[in-house]
């Protein structure tokens, strides 16, 4: 009988775990946005895509804005600090995540492709210097 209900545990509650919690480790893989030149007129500019980040659980001990229902938070590579935080993924598996930085993010579970979009800087007024830009990029599992 106790080996019966360890099968019946395995089978109905462990898929239920697994799926409470990932990793995705994302990189970009083009960058561009806008940025004012010496002359100060706003000119495309091309962004380096070398970022890195993980989009995991948030922690205990994770330095991150909390916000309700969002339980993945936005991490570069080696820092617990985050500046997103992250919906769990909807009925269409894709999450959304956003911060105070005006950084919003995409990420599509079923392709594995975000779009990250930092939207601060030409609103404000050309004495403004922030630039903002869109990257995309591609996440797989960890």
């Amino acid at each position: 009988m106790a080996a019966l209900r360890a099968i019946c545990f395995f089978i109905f509650v462990s898929p239920a775990l697994a799926s409470e919690g990932f990793s995705l480790l994302c990189a970009y893989d083009k960058a561009t946005g806008f940025s004012m030149d010496s002359a100060e007129r706003w000119r495309v500019t091309r962004f380096e895509a070398e970022k890195k980040f993980v989009v995991r659980l948030i922690e205990d001990d994770d330095s991150i804005y909390l916000m309700v229902d969002r339980p993945y938070g936005v991490f570069e590579l080696g820092d617990n600090s985050g500046g997103l935080s992250c919906t769990k993924p909807s009925e269409k598996n894709r999450m959304y995540c956003d911060g105070l930085t005006r950084e919003d993010m995409r990420i599509d579970l079923n392709t594995m492709r975000f779009l990250w979009v930092y939207s601060s800087g030409y609103t404000e007024g050309d004495e403004n210097f922030s630039t903002p830009f869109m990257a995309i990029g591609r996440c797989s599992k960890i």
